[in-house]
């Protein structure tokens, strides 16, 4: 009985001190949900382009996911899995305590601890400029809706 009672004891002791999984490799495993790990968008199956990301497992690598609207935040997702995909292969970390960063070619993709997890922080990664493009493409998009012209 002790026996048992020891080994229980070690494996909670053991996910408790679990070490979370790096930027990088959070940063690939957003890849493979999109179906993107060692692969450009281009050669993404037609069937991978046109499935839904499921959204509960999406929250779970992002910090701020819920604080924008479906619409913006499927945007700025796609920024970011966009970079990473294109740059896969030369992805570089910084850790500093509860901060990280991940360098995308020239942009940087900021992530912060979250009950040991690293987490994507959209506010803070998706640049200004794109920031204003999404809204523009927000805004047409409404517009759309309004006058029966949305796709979707």
């Amino acid at each position: 009985m002790i026996k048992y009672f020891l080994i229980t004891v070690t494996i909670f002791m053991f996910a408790c001190n679990r070490t979370p999984d790096s930027p990088v490799k959070v940063s690939e495993k957003l890849l493979v949900l999109h179906d993107l790990l060692g692969k450009t968008p281009k050669e993404r199956s037609k069937e991978a382009k046109n499935s839904e990301v499921d959204r509960d497992e999406l929250e779970n690598f992002f910090v701020d996911l819920d604080r924008f609207d479906k619409f913006t935040a499927d945007i700025y997702v796609g920024i970011i899995v966009s970079a990473l995909a294109q740059k896969q292969k030369e992805l570089q970390e910084k850790i500093s305590g509860k901060e990280a960063l991940v360098r995308v070619g020239e942009g940087t993709i900021y992530f912060k601890l979250v009950q040991n997890r690293w987490k994507i922080d959209l506010e803070k990664t998706v640049p200004k400029k794109m920031k204003e493009r999404a809204k523009i493409e927000k805004d047409r998009y409404e517009s759309a809706k309004e006058t029966g012209k949305a796709l979707f």
